[in-house]
């Protein structure tokens, strides 16, 4: 392992819309985990793909 070379890589970071959970309550906070799982899961895959294209 180099740890002195300049290229490490590339990172995306992205600052996702904010969740509305005025509609969850403790009763259905799984329901909103998955919710937000799901979302997160769908952008990721989106960012791989970006990175995997070089842009």
């Amino acid at each position: 392992i180099n740890l002195n070379r300049w290229d490490n890589g590339k990172v995306i970071c992205e600052i996702m819309d904010p969740i509305d959970v005025s509609g969850y309550t403790k009763d259905n906070v799984r329901d909103l985990a998955a919710y937000c799982h799901d979302l997160m899961e769908k952008r990721i895959a989106e960012l791989d793909e970006e990175i995997t294209k070089g842009n």
